[in-house]
């Protein structure tokens, strides 16, 4: 189950600095929300997913460029996000998927179980930051 905290704000740095323990850990202002490793069922949709944008996006890989799970996101210091897939203007891609701050497309792979951050709390933030819905 999606664990939001209320009970506390955090920052992208705190979050950066918490040990790999397998889980997702994510923020919307400030908001620590916390999901599993994604399920076979999440990785099968989400690698067919990425497979045909990555034929879609071949022959315009001098205008855009893709990113999937576990590439980060961050937008200011209470705005952390890993979207399970992405894609931003090329001009953007310096290195870091977290250097880009253009979004052209979102996607995330709802998973019974945790979809009410992706649908709410997510779906909100992407929207603040001018990602197209």
């Amino acid at each position: 189950m999606l664990m939001p905290n209320t009970a506390r704000r955090y920052t992208v740095d705190e979050v950066l600095a918490f040990p790999e323990d397998g889980k997702r850990y994510e923020l919307v202002h400030g908001d620590l929300l916390v999901t599993p490793a994604p399920g076979q069922r999440h990785e099968i949709v989400l690698g067919r997913l990425v497979g045909r944008m990555y034929v879609y996006l071949t022959s315009l890989s001098s205008v855009a460029q893709m990113f999937f799970s576990r590439a980060d996101v961050i937008w200011g210091s209470e705005e952390y996000v890993q979207p399970d897939l992405f894609v931003v203007p090329t001009d953007e891609v310096t290195g870091a998927s977290r250097d880009c701050r253009t979004l052209l497309l979102v996607v995330e792979v709802l998973s019974p179980n945790f979809a009410q951050a992706d649908r709410v709390s997510k779906r909100e933030l992407y929207q603040a930051q001018g990602v197209a819905t």
